[in-house]
């Protein structure tokens, strides 16, 4: 009688340990996945950012051409003006396109990290179960 409650508690004591170590991997998990989409949200807001300063900048320059315009200036100054500006929009689709870039990269780095985290959990988790079935036998 005795031995079959001191296995029966052995028992109960494997299954607890193996539910704390599973709920151990699952916050894990859980951890990497919020980091992810944690770095997506600042990729995409920083991405967002970025547009919006070069936009500015176009629109900048744009408008300085336009008030050369509007003031009277030379011809020479003002075509040199809307000149400039189609430098500064092209300059600036090159740094999105840049940034675009960067951001796809640094997307997939973390993906991958997050993959590579799943695959580790579902591996700590198999040998989790195969543990506590060698331990119960």
């Amino acid at each position: 009688m005795a031995t079959e409650e001191h296995e029966f508690k052995h028992d109960e004591r494997v299954v607890e340990h193996a539910a704390k170590r599973a709920e151990h991997i699952a916050d894990h998990d859980a951890r990497v996945d919020a980091r992810e989409e944690r770095a997506e949200d600042r990729t995409v807001e920083h991405l967002a950012d970025e547009v919006g300063r070069a936009e500015g900048r176009i629109d900048k320059a744009y408008e300085k051409a336009d008030e050369k315009y509007a003031k009277g200036d030379s011809e020479g100054r003002v075509e040199r003006a809307y000149e400039h500006a189609e430098r500064v929009e092209e300059r600036e689709e090159k740094r999105e396109e840049r940034e675009i870039n960067r951001a796809e990269a640094r997307l997939e780095r973390e993906e991958g990290r997050a993959e590579r985290a799943d695959e580790r959990a579902d591996e700590k988790l198999e040998k989790l179960a195969e543990r506590t079935e060698k331990r119960l036998d």
